[in-house]
């Protein structure tokens, strides 16, 4: 859980920052929305449950997690079985990597994939 939620919190603070400096180099307000993927469901859990974890640690990073939607800045968490994680191509090995290859070549993500769980 531990792991998982401190790459959340950070991979978000990260997008947010990325977002707001192509949002400073285009004039205008460009709607570019932040969303969270994640295949731990204690995670995904954690954030929506008002209950605090049992981890000390972790509450400032979920709670972290909780600000940023509430202002806006992330439009959601998902949670996804780990057979659907694309990002496991990038950390385990024998993963077939052909999900992350056909979003590459045409830049086109399928929201289909997590929103259906």
């Amino acid at each position: 859980l531990a792991a998982e939620t401190l790459s959340l919190c950070d991979g978000l603070e990260n997008s947010i920052h990325i977002r707001d400096i192509i949002r400073r180099m285009i004039v205008g307000r460009l709607d570019i929305p932040i969303i969270g993927v994640v295949d731990n469901l204690s995670v995904s859990e954690a954030i929506q449950s008002s209950t605090n974890v049992a981890d000390k640690r972790l509450r400032r990073e979920i709670g972290a997690i909780r600000e940023m939607i509430a202002a806006g800045d992330v439009q959601k968490v998902y949670w996804v079985p780990g057979r659907n994680q694309l990002a496991d191509v990038l950390t385990k090995r024998g993963v077939d990597g052909s999900s992350l290859l056909k979003i590459l070549q045409t830049g086109s993500f399928d929201f289909d994939i997590i929103q259906n769980f």
